[in-house]
């Protein structure tokens, strides 16, 4: 007698990711009416050098390296823009206030939508940024598509700006991360 046996390795939790390096030095500065053109190359904070987007089983992660986080700077902001194949585009705004705490807003083209369970971590000894955007809020997308940039307001009106996901002068459109499927 003989027994045949089939084993299946299932793979506990995946997820697509992208990882990017973004130059040192492209910072730009601008105002809400002009395109953000002008190179800032001596400013380190909002200077990104490292993206890591991942779509995780419950979560949509953004975690961000960046040059230096000065701990006591106003007006700090991190927007990612969620594209979704069912609703289309999320813009979620994330602003820390200069103790550390953060405040969030998520549009879900044409609403708001309320999501308590967003996570958002700005560690200034690390220089980092964390933020874990629960898949619920964006509709439970079988994919995203990522675009963000970070700012911090200087002064006089001004805005000092870096697109992550693009190495080099900053423009618009603003760089994209591919299609990131949840497994």
């Amino acid at each position: 007698m003989s027994f045949a046996v089939i084993t299946t390795v299932v793979p506990v939790s995946s997820a697509d990711q992208v990882v990017r390096r973004d130059a040192r030095h492209d910072v730009a500065v601008g105002s809400d009416s002009d395109d953000y053109g002008m190179p800032q190359p001596g400013r380190v904070d909002p200077d990104v050098l490292r993206t890591i987007v991942a779509h995780r089983d419950h979560r949509v992660i953004v975690r961000l390296r960046l040059a230096e986080v000065h701990r006591r700077a106003t007006g700090r902001r991190l927007i990612v823009g969620v594209e979704t194949p069912a609703r289309g585009l999320y813009s979620v705004s994330v602003d820390w206030r200069r103790n550390g705490t953060a405040t969030w807003q998520i549009e879900g083209y044409p609403d708001v939508v309320d999501c308590p369970q967003l996570k958002a971590e700005l560690n200034a000894r690390r220089d980092f940024i964390r933020v874990g955007i629960p898949r619920h809020c964006l509709g439970d997308p079988r994919w995203v598509r990522i675009y963000m940039e970070t700012w911090r307001v200087a002064n006089a009106g001004l805005v000092l700006v870096d697109d992550p996901l693009r190495s080099g002068r900053y423009h618009w459109p603003l760089g994209t991360t591919h299609r990131l499927y949840r497994s």
